[in-house]
């Protein structure tokens, strides 16, 4: 009489290995293609640094200076700022990592400036359409009362 065997066959190994190899090759593939996640981290960062800028036109709202959001894009970077007056309250410089940035149809070009004025009540006055733009695009929209937000503006 046979006993009970224990363990895996050689076929079940086999078809183990061959499994962890497919696995493997489809997640190496999310992180070899890191400018989708830039473009992502991009367009929150610069959610988050909006949202700053009309925080501030918020709290001082009796201040006889505006504040503005400045982008200026190099070829490697973005540097964002707040300022108030000549004064610069906030930096942010984030890395383009292969993304690209376009402001209501018109795209940004290396050496060049985007200025966003904050009035006393935190509006902007116009909504601005933000796409960051890597294997995908990534919208974010400064609304004409200076929410910051994930997605197209609405009319």
């Amino acid at each position: 009489s046979m006993q009970n065997s224990r363990g895996f066959t050689l076929i079940e190994l086999i078809m183990v290995i061959i499994l962890i190899g497919v696995v493997s090759a489809a997640a190496s593939s999310l992180f070899t293609r890191t400018s989708s996640f830039s473009a992502v981290a991009a367009r929150d960062q610069m959610i988050a640094i909006a949202t700053v800028a009309q925080k501030r036109a918020l709290a001082d709202s009796a201040a006889t200076q505006s504040v503005f959001l400045r982008i200026i894009q190099t070829s490697g970077e973005w540097t964002l700022a707040v300022l108030q007056g000549t004064t610069e309250l906030s930096t942010l410089t984030i890395q383009r990592n292969g993304t690209t940035l376009t402001i209501d149809g018109t795209a940004l070009a290396d050496g060049a400036s985007h200025n966003v004025r904050y009035a006393g009540n935190g509006f902007t006055g116009t909504n601005q359409t933000w796409v960051v733009s890597a294997d995908q695009s990534h919208i974010l929209c400064i609304t004409s009362s200076g929410y910051s937000h994930d997605g197209n503006c609405q009319p």
